[in-house]
Order: C-alpha cells, then sequence, then structure tokens
C-alpha cells in the first residue's frame, strides 16, 4: 500500500490529456469541449473534499475514469442550453 502510494506520486494519469484525446473524435462545439475540460479540472481538484465528505464514494480514479467513458461511449451530441432563453426545455428521455 505505502509504495502504491509513492508510486502515485511520481506516476500520475494525466485524465486531461485523455479526455482531450476522446473530444478530438467527438464533433462537440468548441464551448462545450471547454466546460467538459473545466469540469474534469475540477473533479481533480475537490474530490479529496467529497472523499472527507462522503468516504464510502468511489476513488477519484473510478470516478474520472467513468466520467470519460460515458463523454466517449454515450455522449453523441451534448448541447448547451441557456436557463435565460426562451426554448429552455429539454426533449423527453434527454439529459
Amino acid at each position: 500500500m505505502k509504495n502504491d502510494s509513492l508510486l502515485e506520486k511520481f506516476v500520475k494519469k494525466d485524465y486531461n490529456n485523455e479526455l482531450e484525446k476522446v473530444l478530438e473524435k467527438k464533433t462537440y462545439e468548441e464551448n462545450v469541449k471547454s466546460i467538459l475540460l473545466s469540469i474534469l479540472y475540477k473533479i481533480e481538484t475537490g474530490y479529496k473534499d467529497v472523499e472527507v465528505v462522503k468516504p464510502d464514494t468511489t476513488t477519484k480514479d473510478e470516478y474520472i475514469n467513468n466520467f470519460i467513458s460515458v463523454i466517449y461511449n454515450q455522449c453523441n451530441k451534448i448541447k448547451i442550453i441557456r436557463m435565460n432563453e426562451t426554448n429552455t426545455k429539454i426533449a423527453p428521455n434527454h439529459t
């Protein structure tokens, strides 16, 4: 266990590059790609707080891998909806 944490300090997985590779394959708008990268950054920097509040949650690595996997496998299109616009209804069966 101690060797794993020591190794982690030297070999950090670069999720940012991994997400960028996934986003290169997608035809999202640039603002969507930017928002997804921003979300990833916030997950990476703030996940320690989640683990303190909710210790029985998944690990940060599992959570981020799931986040990237969902984008890669299940999100063919992402549309940003601004709530102050008149057309703010989301079609049924869409999130």
